[in-house]
């Protein structure tokens, strides 16, 4: 378990990052239950308050409970990490020997990390079309991957499942963005490791963004427990109040061999936002500098020219050489000036050739018309 946990955290360490996961609008992880794969960004700090009423009927066990699920998200250090706390109170009623249980259930904390962030880039031509904008994107098959780690405490009350005893719960999180509205979310939780009752849990949930402000998803689990198995399908939407605060309802129906039930509840999701982009800094006396290469393009030019002398001059110093190729690209820019020059002479004397032409035209029509103006005036005379 030590080694686990240590290779985790060296992951989380050292992998790097690219992109930042920031968003303009609160980043929400309820309703339902898959999160999304992106972190919060640094320094912004997220309330998650749900409040639910849970009535099951699991291997003939009838009961009723309320539940208040507090959950907060702080984004550290890097954009693409984000760490966790997550309380969970409930007041659970058993109906056939009226009796409950109230108390802590569960008391985690936990880290997420983006391993991979899929971006699909748009061209102009797609910006400019709304069919290609709001279509099917084959680009967005390609998934954004997260993974979570998350330690639950014994600080629970010992009545409940798992109850006063330290577990792992683990996730891997994938989203596709199918188009600019449709999102596809696919997790894979194996919680309560180490515990009495240890559960895997795979969910499958789309999400369609309707004006602007409503986000409504449909959510299938499928949980396979140690002794029994069971589906549950989910139905809700947030509902965007302003940039850093949304509510939320839902409603989910459990049904399967001997385990039957539903859950309603409301959330509130606020944030503290003080994230700052981070600014890189150029180094003007750098990006003046010539490039490496074109100098060791320079020198190896010599070096050949250098070989290829000494082939036939075994007498000469390697700088009486050198000094012959540089006078040999002297000569050479010498002639390539003394041909721009010539060129540029005859240029202008095209021009002043053509400029004497058409001062000599211009003097022969202002004579032509001298003379037609002469005969008009003797015309007129008669």
């Amino acid at each position: 378990m030590n080694r686990f946990l240590l290779s985790f955290f060296c992951f989380f360490l050292y992998t790097a990052t690219n992109y930042a996961q920031y968003t303009n609008i609160i980043n929400s992880n309820k309703p339902g239950h898959t999160e999304t794969p992106y972190a919060l960004g640094t320094n912004v700090l997220q309330f998650e308050n749900t409040v639910l009423y849970n009535s099951l009927d699991s291997q003939h066990i009838e009961s009723n409970s309320y539940s208040n699920n507090f959950n907060m998200r702080y984004g550290f250090w890097k954009e693409k990490l984000e760490a966790s706390l997550d309380h969970i109170f409930t007041t659970q009623n058993f109906n056939a020997t009226n009796s409950n249980i109230t108390g802590t259930e569960i008391l985690s904390v936990g880290l997420k990390y983006l391993i991979y962030q899929h971006i699909q880039k748009e061209s102009p031509a797609v910006k400019k079309s709304w069919k290609r904008r709001y279509g099917f994107k084959y680009n967005g098959l390609i998934p954004s991957i997260a993974a979570k780690l998350q330690i639950n405490t014994p600080l629970t009350n010992l009545n409940f499942s798992n109850g006063g005893s330290t577990t792992l719960s683990t996730s891997i999180i994938a989203q596709n963005h199918i188009n600019q509205k449709v999102r596809i979310n696919n997790q894979f939780d194996y919680k309560y490791i180490g515990g009495d009752m240890p559960e895997f849990i795979y969910t499958l949930s789309s999400s369609y963004v309707m004006a602007k402000r409503f986000n409504p998803y449909l959510e299938a689990r499928y949980h396979n427990l140690k002794d029994f198995n069971y589906f549950n399908i989910g139905v809700g939407t947030p509902f965007l109040v302003n940039r850093d605060f949304s509510v939320a309802v839902h409603y989910n129906l459990a049904t399967g061999k001997n385990t039957r039930g539903s859950e309603f509840g409301i959330n509130a999701s606020y944030r503290i936002d003080n994230h700052y982009d981070r600014w890189e800094y150029i180094d003007v006396k750098k990006e003046e500098e010539p490039k490496p290469i074109i100098r060791k393009k320079v020198e190896k030019k010599e070096e050949e020219f250098v070989d290829e002398i000494l082939l036939d001059e075994k007498n000469k110093t390697k700088e009486e050489i050198l000094n012959e190729y540089f006078r040999q690209q002297d000569e050479a820019l010498r002639k390539q000036e003394e041909k721009d020059r010539k060129e540029e002479e005859e240029r202008l004397k095209r021009e002043e050739k053509e400029r004497k032409k058409k001062e000599k035209e211009r003097k022969r029509s202002k004579k032509r018309k001298v003379k037609k103006k002469e005969m008009d005036d003797v015309i007129l005379s008669y």
